[in-house]
């Protein structure tokens, strides 16, 4: 799938100015992990029945992917995939 920023912020996650977006270690590093899932997935269906990413709807075309466990979870959010698209929030 390809995947498409909305926050020009997350963005940087993937380059050497990840520190910039003031994001624990832990979970850029998470959230690198899953964005290689997400490019290699050939459909939402892969995603789904990968059980470690926690995958879940939300409202409406939403879906969720689990980024990191501790104290406090953080989800990915996507829309739903159309043309193997996905955009991160």
């Amino acid at each position: 799938m390809d995947v498409e920023f909305r926050d020009k912020t997350l963005a940087l996650i993937e380059t050497d100015r990840a520190a910039e977006t003031r994001l624990p270690i832990s979970v850029i590093n998470s959230l690198r992990q899953k964005l290689v899932v997400i490019r290699a997935a050939p459909d939402e269906r892969t995603l789904r029945n990968w059980k470690s990413l926690h995958y879940e709807k939300m409202g409406g075309d939403e879906r969720s992917i689990r980024i990191n466990t501790g104290a406090s979870a953080i989800w990915l959010s996507f829309s739903a995939v159309q043309n193997r698209r996905s955009t991160l929030f």
